[in-house]
């Protein structure tokens, strides 16, 4: 594959992609509002600045990429929650116009969506596990799967578990908000009763390459080895860096009132991506310190 469009490339994930992209390719890489920081120097990368609301795809016709990877959602859970209508454009309408792209100009697409889409009853799902959403967010990617799915031949669906590590673009992930407040002194709330098989943004990225370039199809689940709580990985965290674990304050998201509900146990299976690649993922303690001990 040597033309590739990435959508959402300014993102947290966009800009690992980007930095693990394999030389000697060419990469339209779109955004929206935030710039895109990170510019690999083995690769040809030309920009599309574009809102999924109000889309030229002219561009997209005239770079004829025959691979499309895309990250590009409306992907804070709440907000979503808060507005329906702009959510189902952002995340299942944008999918269905590119994938009418792909379809008319045979591209493989490689969709990237989330493990929210269980309603987390029981946890450790496999891809042949039914899905289940209990919120907005979920419905819309669940949405946007089946339409890859069912009009496509040539795709990836990849369901990543909740991905942690320091970005590249400014924009502070998770993990990096979690360690700056306790290195400041501040109390951070995190969920207890959620969980999740963290997985580190380094090998998302570098995984999602080998899988889109594998030539393999269909639905792939892909997270850590270990079952964690966001409280316990701020143990771990703790543990780790010498922080005071007591301005950890546990919450429960089955108590909260506001927001859009969460699914308890998200954690996936991902034995069929890992025998498929031979990859090992990084456990969160390893992946903590190659992030933020560098």
């Amino acid at each position: 594959m040597k033309r590739i469009l990435i959508t959402g490339a300014s993102g947290f994930l966009g800009g690992y992609l980007l930095q693990y992209a394999p030389p000697g390719i060419k990469i339209l890489a779109q955004h929206c509002r935030r710039p895109i920081k990170v510019h690999p120097s083995r690769v040809s990368m030309s920009f599309l600045r574009m809102d999924w609301r109000l889309p030229e795809l002219d561009a997209v016709y005239s770079f004829e990429p025959e691979m499309i990877i895309h990250l590009s959602a409306m992907a804070d859970i709440d907000k979503c929650q808060m507005h329906p209508p702009t959510a189902w454009e952002v995340n299942f309408l944008a999918t269905q116009r590119l994938v009418d792209v792909a379809g008319e100009i045979g591209s493989r697409f490689v969709y990237i969506s989330s493990d929210v889409v269980f309603d987390g009853s029981k946890g450790d799902y496999e891809e042949t596990d039914s899905p289940l959403p209990v919120n907005i967010y979920a419905e819309t990617k669940l949405a946007a799967e089946e339409t890859v799915g069912n009009q496509l031949q040539n795709y990836v669906i990849l369901r990543p578990a909740l991905f942690y590590g320091k970005s590249l673009q400014g924009r502070r992930s998770f993990t990096e908000t979690m360690l700056m407040a306790l290195r400041e002194k501040k109390h951070v709330s995190v969920y207890e009763d959620q969980i999740r098989t963290p997985l580190l943004v380094d090998d998302l990225a570098a995984d999602c390459w080998k899988l889109a370039n594998s030539g393999h199809t269909g639905l792939f689940h892909l997270g850590g080895p270990e079952k964690l709580s966001r409280y316990e990985m701020g143990e771990i965290a703790c543990e780790l860096f010498h922080l005071p674990k007591n301005y950890l304050k546990p919450v429960q998201a089955s108590r909260m009132t506001s927001g859009a509900p969460r699914p308890a146990d998200c954690s996936l299976n991902s034995a069929k991506i890992r025998n498929i690649l031979g990859i090992s993922p990084l456990d969160f303690r390893k992946g903590l310190l190659k992030s933020f001990a560098r």
